[in-house]
């Protein structure tokens, strides 16, 4: 379609780049089609899409990074379950999408590194599902902003060198588990 607003670049021959003029494009999934069949890098592949409120499912069995999916996706209620077992890059995965208010399981088994700002300012957001994060080592802000957050599940913390902001405006969220740090 001649009228879209964002540029695919492709970054090798399994990974492609949205630039960050994708917003109000609410049928990206209908142009792209099966061209996510074989992609590994999904780094901000949706970013400030603020009009996309679902995203269907889609194949992601191959894919390694998605670092900042969907941030910023304003509009964003319901995303798919997706395969994320190779999946290792998890930071600001969800970071502002304000309309989200439930996640569904998320394989985060192979996460290694960082998951700071994962679910930053996901203002609706009520609570998240059991999160592998033996291999984290960064939580700065995982949860930051999320004021209408009433739970957590236990997290794994002993990797975790940098728990910074973590909870800070979560002001629905009145008990947090024992970390085992």
């Amino acid at each position: 379609d001649p009228n879209l607003t964002p540029t695919l670049y492709k970054l090798t021959n399994n990974g492609f780049l949205w630039d960050y003029g994708c917003a109000n494009q609410p049928d990206l999934l209908k142009v792209l089609g099966a061209n996510l069949v074989s992609t590994e890098i999904m780094f901000r592949f949706f970013n400030n899409c603020s009009a996309l409120d679902e995203v269907k499912n889609f194949k992601s069995t191959k894919v390694t990074s998605m670092s900042y999916l969907f941030d910023g996706c304003l509009s964003l209620k319901k995303v798919p379950e997706l395969d994320y077992s190779k999946n290792k890059a998890f930071e600001g995965m969800f970071a502002n999408c304000k309309s989200l208010s439930s996640i569904p399981p998320i394989d985060t088994s192979k996460a290694t590194g960082p998951m700071y700002y994962m679910f930053k300012g996901c203002t609706s957001l009520t609570g998240v599902p059991l999160l592998d994060t033996h291999n984290v080592n960064n939580t700065l802000e995982m949860f930051k902003g999320c004021v209408s957050l009433k739970s957590v599940p236990l997290l794994n913390t002993t990797s975790v060198t940098n728990m910074g902001s973590m909870f800070e405006d979560c002001e629905s969220l009145t008990s947090i588990p024992l970390f085992d740090t």
